[in-house]
């Protein structure tokens, strides 16, 4: 009976919580519930969850009529105040409880094969088997060697069809070319740049060609801009028309139908947005967790990690960003998504545990705007990109010119193949 209470709290909870939601539909797997009722409902569920629809009590029963039509809408045990680590004490203990019924039967299978006098190594191999196959923990995957050159001769066929790695391209040449072609699922990009330098701007522009032009699914965490200054700055980004006066609702005709057209730009893209001014790590997966299990976003942009809330206040900031990228850099791999990290320096150009969120990232970026001197070697430019770290490919530099009062930045395109082909620079 207890057994039973525990799931009924459990799929009580994600119906009541959101965040328990996410993390139920991350970490629970079906045969966790014993009750035939209850592994019903955490299907149906499932579907729901997955297709985009609203998750909560009353939506899961109308759904689930008809396999609730003999149960009263008790069997949830209905409450209203459930702490996601509560929820995680009620999922790590269906967890233990289904392994515990798994090792049972194991036992129980066993002692019968040796008395029908089974050999031990037949024994063995039955108890390997069945601890393996049932094993709550993903089991690492060995490659043979055969399987390895298969599938290296794979991607170089890939990569040769491609001329490059496939992955998502930007308008930036350079830049593509330094991610061998594109952004790449499993990857944490880190974006710094000092405060008020661009790397919003940066980042919402990455937006407008992977999102907007290209129409892939992305999904954006804002932590600072209110939700109009967003609208403000996408309508002066997609328009071009000047911000100030987009800002101040002073358009004439022409401008005031380009910002129209704008919008339709926005309506047929792929851009998702969350505003959570009071981050926090576990807030943060859930959303991205959400969002890519219902809308299938391809890249998440955290703007910026440096709002993050942590509840240890004995951790200093460079301890909770280093945490932060680790922990990003599995939820990529393990949603096969691209993160893209926004981060701010100090005004001596110094990331806060810089080695540390390194080591954790595939490629390290940094945005600021070029010298004089570097303004009359590069003509017509104001801005560099530095890459420092890229595990994927060469790091370097390359000019951008950044027109403040667009928001927009346009990088060195080649006039023949244009800003979608691979262009080397020198």
């Amino acid at each position: 009976m207890a057994e039973l209470d525990t799931e009924r709290e459990v799929l009580g909870s994600m119906c009541f919580n959101l965040d328990c939601l996410t993390e139920g539909m991350a970490q629970l797997r079906q045969e966790y519930f014993v009750d035939p009722l209850h592994r019903a409902v955490f299907d149906l569920m499932k579907n729901m969850y997955e297709n985009g629809e609203t998750v909560d009590f009353v939506t899961v029963y109308h759904e689930g009529k008809k396999l609730l039509s003999q149960h009263n809408m008790s069997w949830l045990m209905m409450k209203n105040t459930y702490s996601v680590g509560t929820f995680s004490f009620l999922v790590n203990k269906l967890e233990k409880e289904y392994r515990l019924r798994v090792y049972h039967a194991m036992i129980k299978n066993a002692n019968q094969m040796i008395m029908d006098g089974a050999e031990p190594e037949q024994v063995a191999q039955e108890i390997e088997k069945t601890l393996y196959g049932h094993s709550v923990n993903q089991k690492p995957v060995i490659v043979t060697p055969s399987e390895h050159s298969s599938r290296m001769l794979d991607t170089l066929t890939k990569r040769m069809e491609h001329r490059n790695n496939g992955g998502i391209k930007t308008s930036y040449c350079k830049l593509n070319d330094l991610l061998n072609g594109g952004f790449e699922p499993e990857q944490l990009i880190i974006l710094a740049a000092q405060t008020g330098k661009g790397k919003t701007a940066f980042a919402m522009n990455l937006m407008r060609d992977i999102a907007i032009v290209q129409r892939v699914p992305a999904l954006y965490i804002n932590t600072e801009m209110a939700e109009e200054q967003m609208d403000v700055r996408w309508m002066t980004i997609l328009s071009e028309v000047d911000h100030y006066k987009i800002a101040s609702g002073t358009l004439d005709k022409d401008e005031e139908k380009a910002v129209k057209g704008a919008l339709a730009k926005m309506n047929s893209g792929g851009f998702y947005s969350v505003t959570e001014r009071n981050l926090t790590l576990v807030s943060l997966i859930s959303i991205c967790r959400r969002y890519v299990a219902q809308k299938k976003c391809k890249i998440v942009v955290v703007d910026y990690i440096g709002r993050m809330d942590t509840l240890d206040p004995k951790l200093q900031e460079w301890q909770v960003l280093k945490t932060a990228a680790k922990r990003l850099k599995t939820i990529a791999q393990e949603l096969g998504v691209t993160v893209i990290m926004l981060a701010q320096v100090n005004e001596d150009d110094k990331l806060e545990g810089a080695r540390a969120m390194k080591n954790e990232c595939d490629m390290y970026a940094y945005l600021r705007p070029m010298t004089d001197k570097e303004k009359e070697k590069k003509q017509g430019f104001n801005y560099v990109l530095l890459v420092d770290k890229n595990r994927s490919g060469p790091v370097g530099g390359f000019p951008l010119n950044f027109k403040g009062e667009h928001l927009n930045f346009k990088d060195q395109v080649d006039p023949i193949r244009g800003p979608w082909e691979r262009n080397k620079l020198a």
